[in-house]
């Protein structure tokens, strides 16, 4: 089950508007971190663990600022 287009154009718009733009990339920033760790040369076991805990914290940070932002839009639909 999906959102409403209108609603989920609406919170695509918040999110890549400052500061929530910050959480979205982090995000990115930390998964590139995985990736660039996995193709190393020589893959080291601990690097890629911290990489993975990093993108997981960015994750979860990005999940609360998406989740605020889905209570904010549905709070100014229902004042509608």
């Amino acid at each position: 089950m999906r959102l409403p287009v209108v609603l989920r154009r609406e919170m695509r718009a918040a999110l890549r508007a400052e500061p929530h733009r910050t959480f979205l990339r982090d995000a990115v920033w930390n998964r590139a971190a995985i990736v660039a760790a996995a193709k190393a040369r020589t893959c080291q076991r601990a690097t890629t663990k911290a990489a993975m805990t990093e993108f997981r914290r960015a994750v979860d940070a990005l999940l609360v600022e998406v989740q605020g932002i889905l209570l904010d839009q549905l709070g100014k639909r229902a004042g509608r």
